[in-house]
């Protein structure tokens, strides 16, 4: 009885390219091609064929997508889907089947948004060779990967002693 309405929006063998913004459910059957933003659900129809960065609460994939998806709730991938691209949402469903190449980053939307600057500033300051990470015990300066008994600041590889 309380089922969401679905309006389709894209019937089999209708196209559509360009940026498309809704509230409520919404399923695509068709060919899409774009962006989509909604605060509702996306179902994406098993003869749909979407390349779209997707922005959503929901999205249901049966169909073709390639591109990002970013969902605040849930991402279910049915066993007819298949998926390329990266899946930000802090639940993920895929039934056997389903195809899914890419990668998923699996967080809360506001621990994703905030998390992210960190990571981001830690692996910097690492891969500048940042004496934080250097091995436990190192001095300072050495670089990482000195061999043991190698004179301060010997590059890695050069002989004890040296």
């Amino acid at each position: 009885m309380n089922a969401p309405e679905i309006i389709t929006i894209l019937a089999m063998g209708s196209a559509f390219d360009g940026k498309l913004t809704f509230e409520g459910t919404v399923r695509i059957d068709g060919e899409f091609s774009g962006e989509i933003h909604t605060q509702g659900t996306l179902i994406v129809g098993e003869t749909a064929k979407v390349v779209a960065q997707i922005v959503a609460s929901t999205v249901v994939i049966e169909g073709h997508v390639q591109g990002d998806i970013r969902a605040t709730d849930l991402v279910e991938l049915r066993g007819t889907a298949q998926t390329a691209g990266t899946i930000h949402c802090p639940s993920l469903e895929i039934q056997r089947g389903a195809v899914f190449d890419g990668q998923c980053v699996m967080r809360p939307a506001a621990a994703s948004e905030a998390a992210t600057p960190d990571v981001a500033a830690s692996e910097v300051s690492a891969s500048a060779g940042d004496p934080a990470g250097a091995p436990a015990g190192a001095p300072a300066g050495d670089p990482a990967g000195a061999p043991a008994g190698a004179p301060a600041g010997a590059p890695a590889g050069a002989p004890a002693g040296a």
